[in-house]
């Protein structure tokens, strides 16, 4: 899997990129959001409490789609990066 530099989003404001080590962070429950382009968002609930440090590990799923492909005539092939997938 690839590090992938995602922004970190702490009760819907913009608080920095990963990784990070944030500080003055309110204590009580927190909304974080963890984003990249091409990834689903990775939203959780922290309580924060007065000087306590919480670690989150925000492990982002690549968006996926499906992909139908004809050709005329039939029976081209079809390749992904290179790597041939199988005849349309």
């Amino acid at each position: 899997p690839q590090d992938v530099s995602a922004q970190i989003f702490i009760d819907g404001d913009l608080r920095g990129k990963s990784p990070a080590a944030l500080g003055g962070i309110l204590v009580g429950l927190r909304s974080v959001t963890v984003a990249a382009s091409g990834f689903e968002p990775f939203i959780q609930q922290v309580r924060v409490a007065e000087a306590e440090t919480r670690t989150i590990m925000a492990k982002l799923k690549p968006l996926t789609g499906n992909l139908e492909l004809r050709s005329s005539p039939s029976g081209a092939t079809v390749f992904r990066d290179g790597h041939p997938l199988g005849k349309t």
